[in-house]
């Protein structure tokens, strides 16, 4: 927020000459605010927020990580207040484990406080490794009691009128080559290419470099180098793009080599467009510009666009009713988040959601887990069991 807009916003609450130069100095008039998680943490640290009593966490899968820097800030802010609500379109998207720390922080006497007691009370280990996790069976039936206690769920389809969605597949035919490739490292977990060998260390790395051949490069890990394979993603992208006409869409991307392999392909065809990865050098930017109609499409990563963007309603002078995904990942929370970029309130229109997919690859297999809302342990679980059943 500008200055400017700082100080005509205080207009309404602080007292006529206090100074006001910065968002924080509003804080004290103010009953309440609404910030972003890296704002929160800012003035959490700053401890400009000593005076809220309440809080209300949005998209609050935020919080689901143990780990992570603002679960800890929000669960210590949460204790001195009297009222918290959190509010999520999929709670759980991965494993009902990430309900733990979401409902600790709303009710801690629920679940407890204990991470590993609630795990090893619920939940068995389905693997080797300890990376999946599955309920007992036995205790279905509690959990959902518990969960019952602290918690009101509500379908979308019984608080929003949305219009009809359209699922489209357009096949994509690798050419013999690139194929040839595709199934050494399927096989072999092994590439070689100009000479030289790319290998897969182990499962999770072939499933990796399986993903790129099936967009048309392959990523020499060891020696930094990316190769172009094929082209037939990209030709049909261009087909898609050209039957839009002049509707906006976004496209999904999963590699920053599909970023420049689509700039590439519009910047030769004249579209106006920008982007939102990891490489962009000003998100709320290229935000802006699709929402004002200055940039037709945006190439995004669903891990930047992943909460609190919304393509529809008053802010686009236009809404979006197109979502292209390029390529596909194994986060079933991703995708989740991805639809809800078009496909929430404010959407009058149908939306159609376009898949490229490569023929006889992987592409197909993490289409169809996610389609069937998969979690991420048995997507990859699936995607193994498809490698090893092609053998």
């Amino acid at each position: 927020m500008k200055k400017a807009e700082i100080k005509e916003y205080a207009s309404k609450f602080v007292t006529d000459g206090e100074p006001v130069n910065k968002l924080e100095d509003i804080f004290p008039y103010v009953d309440g605010i609404v910030i972003n998680p890296e704002q929160f943490k800012k003035y959490y640290k700053d401890g400009k927020l000593d005076n809220f009593t309440g809080l209300i966490v949005d998209e609050s899968t935020i919080i689901k990580n143990r780990s992570a820097q603002i679960t800890d800030m929000v669960t210590k802010f949460a204790k001195k207040c009297s009222n918290v609500y959190i509010l999520s379109g999929k709670p759980a998207p991965n494993t009902p484990l990430d309900y733990f720390n979401q409902i600790k922080i709303v009710q801690p006497y629920v679940f407890g406080n204990s991470f590993t007691k609630f795990r090893d009370n619920f939940f068995y280990q389905h693997d080797y490794f300890g990376y999946d996790w599955r309920m007992r069976p036995d205790k279905k039936e509690l959990f959902t009691k518990l969960l019952d206690l602290c918690s009101i769920f509500v379908s979308k389809t019984d608080c929003l009128d949305l219009p009809d969605k359209t699922y489209l597949i357009r096949e994509v035919e690798l050419d013999s080559k690139t194929m040839t490739h595709y199934k050494a490292m399927e096989v072999e977990q092994l590439v070689c290419l100009k000479d030289r060998d790319i290998p897969a260390p182990n499962k999770l790395a072939s499933i990796m470099k399986l993903r790129q051949i099936s967009s048309g490069f392959i990523i020499d890990t060891e020696n930094q180098v990316t190769e172009r394979l094929d082209k037939a993603k990209i030709n049909e992208l261009a087909k898609v793009l050209e039957e839009l006409g002049d509707e906006k869409a976004i496209i999904w991307i999963n590699f920053k080599e599909e970023v420049k392999a689509i700039e590439e392909m519009m910047q030769a065809k004249g579209y106006t467009y920008v982007t939102a990865y990891q490489g962009t050098a000003n998100v709320d930017d290229s935000i802006e510009a699709f929402k004002n109609n200055t940039a037709q499409f945006i190439i995004a990563h669903p891990k930047t666009l992943k909460y609190g963007v919304t393509f529809t309603g008053k802010s686009m002078v236009k809404n979006c009713t197109y979502a292209i995904y390029y390529s596909l990942s194994y986060s079933f929370e991703d995708y989740y988040q991805s639809h809800d970029r078009i496909y929430r309130k404010g959407q009058t229109e149908p939306c159609t959601f376009i898949f490229l997919l490569s023929k006889d690859t992987i592409d197909y297999t993490l289409y169809h887990c996610l389609q069937n809302k998969g979690n991420n342990a048995q997507l990859i679980e699936d995607l193994v069991k498809d490698i090893s059943s092609r053998r």
